[in-house]
């Protein structure tokens, strides 16, 4: 089954497309990529968010999520499911879109799972940008083996109060 997968996935995304908005090159997508992204809020000195997004080849994902004003006081927040981005028509006035199929948040068990539509800006192995809502800024995240984030690397999430914002 797995092989599977992974032959349906490069057979479908064994070329570069830019297809409505967005670029995608999901043909360097053959194996489980992270992606993550720190900001520093400019509202609050000191305040921290954190975006990390897990896409795993077999087609789930897990979405974390924090934020601190220091590094034991902050709430953190996790989504797992499944996830794909369709093929989009050339004609249409939707562009490339991430779907996940959320099932879980912070380890429960949804009793029905969640479509989430991200608008998909950039997907490929160094790089994955969307937008969570209309309107919104765009989440550049960027693959974990090129940069990291000491402030959150030091904070203990463990002490974090499990919240729900990031189920947008």
């Amino acid at each position: 089954m797995k092989k599977l997968i992974i032959i349906s996935l490069v057979a479908l995304a064994g070329c570069s497309q830019k297809v409505g908005s967005g670029e995608l090159d999901l043909g360097s997508l053959s194996e489980d990529i992270t992606y993550h992204s720190q900001t520093e809020s400019t509202q609050t000195a000191g305040s921290f968010n954190y975006v990390k997004m897990e896409l795993k080849v077999d087609g789930t994902f897990t979405q974390s999520e924090a934020e601190w004003t220091s590094p034991a006081v902050g709430k953190k927040c996790t989504l797992t499911g499944t996830w794909t981005v369709p093929v989009t028509d050339p004609s249409s006035e939707v562009g490339n879109e991430l779907v996940l199929n959320v099932t879980h948040v912070n380890g429960g068990a949804l009793g029905t799972p969640v479509e989430k539509r991200y608008e998909l800006k950039e997907l490929t192995a160094d790089t994955l940008k969307v937008v969570y809502t209309a309107g919104a800024d765009e989440v550049d995240m960027t693959n974990v083996n090129y940069v990291t984030y000491p402030e959150y690397s030091s904070v203990a999430t463990g002490s974090f109060t499990d919240d729900t914002f990031c189920n947008r």
